[in-house]
């Protein structure tokens, strides 16, 4: 039975240089006094870029959530001393806009929100709310507003039927992964799923059977922006199990589709 929810950090090599011209500004997050979250509003146009900083301990939960009118923008996280250039702790454009991940090292870590270089070509804009919480267990982030809570009340999701697929073809796929990646759930259902998206992922999530020493998994990614009047969404639910090399395989797959109807 799953029991614990934490979602998987995913590393990813990032490179990026700043173009000559593109306006490159830092923020400090600061909690008001009692409060463990914040919501920040903010812009970027081509090739900006915003990076904040925010002070968290080892062994804390950070909390991460883009909310863009833009879906080209994206975001990367990085541990104290790191930044763009050097390995990220965790990069939205392959796991989602979502993310929630246990520390491992004190100081001021950086998320730092941009557009994806196709979009800042084209001198795009995002606007975007980013919401940022850091607390010592993890707890889910709180409504935004009003119409946030009712959505939280009321998840359409809770009441879409998932239904079993065959799970050999993203085998398969894992099979040709690279190795670095057997470690990792989360980005191990990314990279299998990839091939069967017609929009965008919004959200990764992972489920073990336990926090310590786990044996299971189910990693559900949720897929946005389809391109159909009536589908909303889909999500991809990849259970996987833990050898004694310590990999994970995947050994079921379930699918669920979000429609207009699920939301009268």
């Amino acid at each position: 039975m799953i029991r614990s929810i934490l979602c998987s950090v995913v590393a990813f090599a990032i490179v990026s240089t700043t173009p000559v011209g593109a306006e490159v500004r830092t923020e400090r997050i600061q909690f008001d006094a009692g409060a463990s979250s914040a919501t920040l509003t903010g812009k970027v146009t081509g090739d900006d870029a915003i990076h904040y900083t925010l002070n968290a301990r080892k062994g804390q939960f950070l909390t991460v959530s883009l909310r863009p009118d833009n879906l080209s923008a994206n975001y990367n996280i990085y541990i104290p001393g790191k930044g763009p250039g050097d390995e990220a702790l965790y990069a939205s454009a392959g796991g989602g806009h979502e993310y929630t991940g246990q520390l491992y090292v004190d100081g001021d870590h950086t998320i730092t929100v941009f557009l994806v270089r196709a979009a800042a070509r084209r001198a795009e804009t995002a606007n975007f709310d980013l919401v940022v919480q850091v607390t010592d267990e993890q707890q889910p982030l709180p409504p935004v507003d009003g119409a946030d809570q009712a959505a939280a009340d009321d998840d359409p999701w809770s009441r879409v039927a998932m239904e079993e697929k065959a799970h050999g073809p993203l085998l398969e796929r894992q099979a040709t992964l690279p190795t670095e990646l057997a470690k990792n759930p989360a980005a191990i259902a990314s990279a299998v799923v990839t091939k069967d998206l017609s929009g965008l992922i919004t959200g990764t999530e992972a489920n073990f059977d336990t926090m310590e020493n786990p044996s299971e998994v189910n990693v559900t990614i949720t897929e946005g922006g389809i391109l159909d009047d009536d589908l909303i969404g889909v999500r991809h639910l990849i259970s996987m199990a833990r050898n004694k090399n310590n990999e994970w395989r995947i050994v079921g797959y379930r699918q669920g589709e979000l429609r207009r109807k699920h939301l009268r």
